[in-house]
């Protein structure tokens, strides 16, 4: 699962912190059998400089605590 956020506000959640809080979206993805993921994102045009987006994947994981793995977060900011 990947969470995006226009803020962070880091909550604990199953033994990690979900930085990605408040959720704006959750997008289920699924990587290749060689477990990678390509993502092709491009900003949208009138985005106002300074906005910043924040990302963070949620893995399931059996044998994490919880079940879950969490990314780490990482933010992407419009020039």
């Amino acid at each position: 699962m990947l969470f995006l956020s226009f803020a962070s506000t880091p909550v604990p959640i199953k033994g990690a912190l979900l930085h990605t809080v408040p959720v704006l979206v959750q997008l289920p993805l699924a990587s290749d059998p060689g477990g990678q993921l390509f993502l092709d994102v491009t900003w949208s045009v009138g985005v106002p400089t300074g906005t910043s987006i924040w990302y963070q994947f949620g893995i399931q994981d059996d044998t994490a605590f919880g079940g879950a793995s969490l990314s780490n977060a990482v933010i992407s900011t419009q020039p």
